[in-house]
């Protein structure tokens, strides 16, 4: 399958390939009015299953639901939110009611390593996040993070365990503030961001040694000499 441009008047031509639904037969496809959602029967030729597949736009799978019964004919409603499939010869009907998905992903559990409080200059931090989506699934989770001189940085964050997500920030000098925001998108395409729920996560990039270590260090270094000093006048 693939997008073509002005396809209702049949002109234009081919600007991408839809790969998600390959080496199966597609026999109709039903397109919401907004063209934001698309039904899709279809017979594996291997298996010889049939299956409904429902995709977004952009070509990716909101759902599929084998059928027992072939069904090559497809019909939608304006709103795209009921879909029929049938076929006269197998007497075979099925009806299907497309709930919208308009709740963004859940961004909780956000911590780093190391801790904010302890970030020295040779330190890279990794960032953690459990997102979930229960609706539609989560599409991709980003990490924006500055140094506050206008520029921010984008990483991807990576699916790690058990719903936990994380991306690695590079290390920076001495007297250096991070700030980061976490961006977490669903299939659906809805957003949410810790910036949105009111987390400010950040961290200063603290020295390789404190002053009272500083001082610690050094006293065995100047105390040798004054030592050495005094014993020198009792002579």
């Amino acid at each position: 399958m693939h997008y073509w441009a002005n396809a209702r008047t049949r002109e234009g031509t081919q600007t991408e390939d839809w790969v998600n639904l390959t080496e199966i037969n597609i026999y109709d496809v039903a397109i919401s009015k907004d063209g934001s959602i698309m039904a899709v029967p279809t017979m594996d030729p291997l298996s010889g299953d049939y299956s409904a597949y429902f995709l977004t736009a952009d070509s990716n799978i909101i759902g599929n639901i084998t059928l027992p019964e072939l069904a090559k004919m497809v019909s939608m409603s304006t709103a795209g939110t009921t879909v029929a499939m049938a076929e006269p010869g197998y007497d075979s009907l099925y009806l299907f009611k497309i709930e919208t998905d308009s709740t963004p992903p859940s961004i909780n559990d956000v911590y780093q390593q190391p801790d904010k409080n302890n970030v020295y200059p040779t330190d890279t931090v990794i960032v953690f996040a459990n997102v979930t989506d229960d609706q539609s699934g989560v599409k991709q989770v980003t990490l924006n993070y500055t140094t506050g001189n206008g520029t921010w940085f984008t990483q991807t964050m990576e699916f790690y365990i058990s719903d936990i997500w994380n991306t690695t920030i590079p290390a920076f000098p001495y007297c250096t503030t991070i700030t980061y925001i976490i961006i977490a998108e669903d299939n659906a395409n809805n957003i949410r961001t810790t910036e949105g729920m009111g987390f400010a996560l950040s961290y200063h990039v603290i020295p390789e040694y404190t002053l009272p270590t500083l001082m610690l260090l050094l006293t065995p270094a100047t105390l040798l000499p004054t030592v050495a000093y005094k014993r020198k006048r009792k002579q």
